[in-house]
């Protein structure tokens, strides 16, 4: 008894309440007894342990269990380590909102597996039984269902990868989905993927691609060419309104500063040079009018530029 008791007291505390009551049911009910519990060494080590076996009712009545005992210690590690990267990989998935996919292609109708995340995304509960791919394209938005269907059946019948931005339909809403997948070398006909919500992305990238139509129509309107210099090299790029303005055809001017030197007028030439290095030595702003030649007529420009903080050889301006 003495032997037993130097036992428990080796029970890890967390484990031992536990451990008491099923010992207990099983001698009670003479059900078999499995259980996994930790020990506590002298020297503070912590070693798990599986024990299987079954009681025995001996005839004064007392309990004999007859009992393997494992030593499951590195199993536990194993599997404390993988729960852990498992919990991790889940939460990066909802942070991120991606959602898991398989399909099995050797199904009619090809039949679809969804992690957890996948299913929030979509706003369903998972459910016993899995969508296949009829009741999935339901939810594919109407405009984007035939571009959809032509890159899935690449997929499955040409072992194409699939990569694909598309819209859903899920409880009155519109969703943007950014999906990825590839054929499982290992399982003939099954395929594997992410799909992530970037409706809010798509929602900004819209916002942004709005905002630089009006500036381009702005631009248009206002008759304004932008410019970069790059005072090493004294490389020039300008948009398209640049030779627009100075009336110069982009397939045969190559814009750079001592080109730019030859079409300004003689008589302003110094004064164009002497703003660009006050501008380079941060000494004042560049604003500044100057005529250029065009053909046979005089042209007046405006020009204004500014010196990067952050890259002294960057010289960015508009003119007009």
């Amino acid at each position: 008894m003495e032997d037993v008791n130097r036992i428990w007291d080796t029970i890890h505390p967390d484990d031992l309440d536990k451990l008491r009551q099923q010992v207990d049911t099983s001698g009670r009910e003479l059900s078999p007894l499995k259980i996994e519990f930790r020990l506590v060494q002298k020297d503070g080590k912590i070693l798990w342990n599986r024990v299987q076996g079954n009681p025995k009712k001996l005839p004064d009545a007392s309990i004999l269990w007859s009992c393997i005992a494992l030593d499951i210690t590195k199993e536990k590690l194993i599997y404390n380590e993988l729960e852990e990267s498992e919990r991790k990989l889940s939460t990066a998935a909802e942070i991120a909102k991606i959602g898991y996919w398989e399909i099995d292609a050797s199904q009619e109708p090809h039949a679809l597996k969804w992690s957890k995340e996948h299913y929030k995304i979509w706003e369903l509960e998972p459910s016993q039984n899995d969508p296949d791919i009829t009741s999935f394209l339901t939810t594919v938005h109407k405009d984007d269902y035939a571009r959809f269907l032509e890159a899935y059946q690449k997929m499955v019948e040409q072992k194409q990868p699939f990569d694909e931005h598309y819209r859903i339909h899920v409880k009155g809403k519109t969703k943007w989905i950014h999906a990825k997948g590839l054929l499982d070398k290992e399982k003939p006909e099954h395929y594997s993927g992410t799909a992530q919500d970037v409706t809010k992305e798509k929602l900004i990238y819209n916002e942004l691609e709005e905002s630089e139509r009006k500036l381009s129509q702005a631009v248009n309107i206002a008759n304004i060419g932008y410019w970069e210099m790059n005072l090493k090299t004294k490389a020039l790029s300008w948009s398209s309104h640049v030779f627009k303005i100075l009336e110069l055809d982009p397939e045969k001017f190559h814009p750079h500063l001592s080109s730019l030197f030859k079409i300004i007028y003689k008589e302003d030439l110094d004064k164009v040079e002497k703003a660009i290095d006050k501008a380079q030595q941060g000494i004042s702003s560049y604003d500044i009018e100057y005529r250029v030649m065009v053909g046979q007529k005089i042209k007046w420009i405006h020009a204004r530029g500014i010196v990067s903080k952050d890259d002294p050889f960057s010289f960015k301006g508009t003119v007009l």
